[in-house]
């Protein structure tokens, strides 16, 4: 996915600091790697992990010259953003089967949004165009929230099995936490239980979006 971004190494830098800091976070690059489901872009783990040494690769060239400790923070903190941007990029409804995502307006309760009388097709181009209005709405972590719970991934699910619940019912905080890698803090729930706050408010403004539309 960032292949394309690569350009010749820079005149002047240094090979040997190159290879220290590419091993020392191959541990992390393995790490974030792996916990991406790779399913999902009909790839396997070792091109996931070919994603990263990229992103290694592209983030060390060009912040090279700045001083050894903080050029590692930069490719530690680049390393995680783009896991992030990876997972959110896979919840996009390109990469998924429309039958396996669960119901928004069940998860949200607001069931006039979609219209129940229309055939199959029909209700889904009109959760194709609410998944559209939510993405234009929202801002980036209200998203990923958005999107984790109306497409979790095998992960979440599982967990939810094993805890006894429905494949549609409301993802507790501590599985996004853990999910997500955060500590399940109760700085961390009253973030979540804000973003799922701004998640309503975007749904009632696409029901009076929607409802304008058929006036």
């Amino acid at each position: 996915m960032e292949h394309h971004r690569l350009v010749p190494m820079k005149p002047g830098y240094n090979p040997a600091l190159f290879e220290e800091l590419y091993e020392r976070t191959k541990p992390l690059r393995r790490k974030l790697a792996f916990e991406i489901d790779a399913r999902k872009f009909g790839v396997d783990y070792l091109e996931i992990l070919s994603w990263f040494d990229v992103k290694f690769i592209y983030t060390f060239n060009k912040y090279f010259d700045s001083e050894p400790k903080r050029l590692l923070g930069y490719i530690i903190n680049s390393l995680t953003t783009y896991k992030y941007r990876v997972m959110r990029s896979s919840y996009q409804i390109k990469y998924h089967n429309h039958a396996s995502m669960l119901d928004i307006t069940e998860l949200y309760d607001h069931s006039s949004i979609v219209d129940d009388t229309s055939d199959d097709s029909g209700r889904q181009d009109d959760l194709n165009r609410l998944s559209l209005f939510m993405r234009q709405t929202l801002h980036d972590d209200a998203l990923l929230i958005f999107e984790l719970e109306t497409c979790p991934p095998p992960y979440i699910l599982e967990q939810l099995k094993d805890l006894g619940k429905k494949e549609n019912s409301k993802i507790p905080h501590e599985l996004i936490a853990d999910y997500l890698g955060y500590p399940d803090s109760v700085k961390f729930i009253t973030y979540v239980s804000e973003l799922r706050r701004d998640i309503r408010i975007a749904l009632s403004m696409a029901k009076d979006h929607f409802n304008k539309q058929l006036a």
